[in-house]
């Protein structure tokens, strides 16, 4: 007794995304009093407020560092000079590198902040996450073909033909939005005995 088992197997293999830290500062210097404190957590508060309304920046991908403060007399010919230097920053952390250059535009029109180059993290080699998936996709098609035949009483199961239908790129929206995911088509035909 012989039969064609065909069976389509599918397998997903979650990777980080693509991602951009943006860092902005603000640095304000004053003599005594702490209005430089205040200028600055003003500008940063300012910052991240635009961020979240203008760019839907979630709050959870805006950290702000504390305020780091530094103060200094000078003796200059008898005379004390006080200062008080105070300085902050907010990290932004995106997903869609195609957002950068909004945020840095948002981020410029601030009186007050400067800006450092994004740090950007790439996956290297997204070819091992597509093998993943296809083996994942070759053993899902397995499986069933198994199934199938031991339900139909064959005993034996032989691999005749896989016919790659190739991988999609997208979110997995069932799991965190921090992950992206190959899915991958196998097409498995198997002889049963």
């Amino acid at each position: 007794m012989g039969a064609t088992i065909t069976v389509k197997g599918v397998g997903i293999s979650k990777f980080p995304p693509d991602t951009a830290l943006i860092k902005a500062t603000a640095d304000n210097t004053d003599d005594w009093g702490n209005s430089a404190i205040a200028h600055t957590a003003t500008i940063i508060a300012n910052a991240k407020e635009k961020l979240e309304r203008e760019q839907s920046i979630l709050p959870r991908d805006i950290i702000t560092t504390p305020i780091k403060i530094t103060i200094e007399d000078h003796d200059n010919l008898n005379i004390i000079h006080h200062e008080e230097k105070a300085s902050q920053s907010i990290i932004v952390n995106i997903m869609d590198l195609n957002r950068i250059a909004p945020i840095y535009s948002t981020l410029s029109a601030i009186s007050g902040i400067h800006l450092n180059s994004p740090v950007v993290k790439r996956i290297k080699d997204k070819n091992k996450f597509e093998d993943e998936a296809r083996k994942k996709a070759f053993l899902d098609a397995k499986r069933k073909a198994q199934t199938f035949a031991s339900a139909a009483g064959c005993k034996k199961l032989e691999l005749k033909d896989i016919i790659d239908d190739g991988y999609e790129e997208g979110t997995d929206e069932d799991e965190s939005e921090n992950m992206l995911f190959i899915r991958y088509s196998i097409t498995a035909i198997f002889n049963a005995e």
